[in-house]
């Protein structure tokens, strides 16, 4: 009788020990880990890579995107997901067909898109994947997407345009010392770009000879036409695009002409749609012959006549039926649906949970069940 009742009583604190040790294990090592995952610093940059030398009106230009885990510092993120939000504006650059071009190494999973407001106010977004496998993770900086665009106008001397990241912009990490779907981007040092671009070089003939000093009649500085007379004259206005099925449509104008008894001091395009825009620089203003382009987007449908109007210095002008084209929108295009990555949880794709902070909680369940069957039995013997 002595015997059993001990045996009981051996059982009942071995069954009181695991009671207490197991979840009190369970609940150190999950403090841990949670402690060393939340320690890890956002150090992850992205940058554009701007070409040394200025862009050029109208010659195609390619600009980098680099994402660097280590920041400048000695302990690097394991970067496995990349968003980039990045905004432009639309009148001095206009994106190419293949406007974003991922690295071969990435796979795209949204995007990508782009999105001009009714003040040329641009945004480009896309989003990357290496994949859920931690040796694919970006660890030292690297490209991971080149932007290409098209100039469309010169920027003001000591002001050039500016690409910048916007607050959407984010990369998440796998390492293991991370959250899951920690974004480790750090926001406060995103590093925009400044691109300066010039005006396309022109090769310029005389149209008078210097011994030809006689100033022209009332009758002649007021003549205007697309060629011949005395004045401003207006060659062509030309268009990268005449028509498409939606809006926005962006449309690249080149208007080509010049003055026959001085220089060309300003440039009026009428898009026809209400918007007027003076162009008073580059393309050759300033000289009796230019070739100045600009941009303009249609947000919305119709047909439209756009035209050009040359003054020159003496006040002579050309009449908009000169140089005019025809623009037609289409019916409007329904925008495309941006992800909301408010949780910084990637809303099309799964990261793996790194760390075993679910395995050990596992373990911990089983291990209180085991626990209980055993004190059943203990009292039944």
């Amino acid at each position: 009788m002595r015997t059993t009742f001990m045996k009981k009583f051996f059982l009942i604190g071995i069954i009181v020990t695991i009671l207490i040790a197991v979840p009190l294990t369970v609940y150190i090592l999950t403090s841990q880990q949670t402690s060393t995952r939340s320690g890890a610093a956002p150090s992850t940059l992205l940058a554009f890579t701007i070409p040394t030398d200025p862009a050029v009106v109208g010659t195609p230009v390619a600009i980098p995107i680099t994402v660097d885990p280590s920041g400048g510092g000695s302990t690097p993120n394991q970067v496995s997901f990349v968003k980039v939000v990045v905004q432009y504006d639309g009148t001095k650059l206009q994106a190419a067909s293949s406007y974003f071009v991922q690295d071969p190494k990435l796979s795209v999973l949204e995007g990508p898109t782009n999105t001009c407001d009714s003040n040329n106010n641009c945004t480009i977004s896309a989003t990357l994947s290496t994949g859920a496998d931690p040796n694919s993770a970006i660890t030292s900086q690297a490209t991971v997407a080149t932007l290409n665009f098209t100039p469309l106008a010169a920027t003001d001397t000591n002001t050039p345009t500016k690409l910048t990241f916007a607050s959407g912009s984010q990369a998440l990490s796998i390492a293991s010392s991370d959250k899951p779907a920690e974004n480790v981007l750090a926001i406060s040092r995103l590093q925009p770009g400044s691109l300066t671009i010039v005006a396309a070089t022109t090769t310029q003939t005389p149209t008078t000879s210097p011994s030809d000093t006689t100033a022209p009649t009332q009758s002649e500085s007021n003549t205007s036409g697309s060629s011949g007379g005395i004045g401003a004259s207006c060659t062509s206005l030309s268009a990268d695009n005449t028509s498409t099925a939606s809006a926005p449509f962006t449309v690249l104008f080149t208007v080509t002409g010049g003055s026959t008894t001085g220089s060309i001091a300003k440039v009026s395009f009428n898009f026809g749609d209400g918007a007027v825009q003076d162009v008073t620089t580059g393309g050759g203003v300033g000289t009796n012959a230019i070739s100045v382009q600009q941009s303009h987007i249609y947000s919305s449908t119709g047909t439209f006549t756009a035209n050009a109007v040359l003054t020159d210095d003496q006040g002579n002008t050309t009449t908009p039926s000169t140089c005019s084209q025809t623009i037609t929108v289409g019916t409007t295009a329904t925008n495309t649906p941006t992800p909301n990555f408010a949780t910084g949880t990637p809303s099309s794709t799964t990261l793996p949970s790194t760390g075993p902070g679910n395995t050990i909680l596992g373990i911990g369940a089983v291990g209180f069940a085991i626990t209980v069957i055993g004190a059943l039995f203990a009292f039944g013997i």
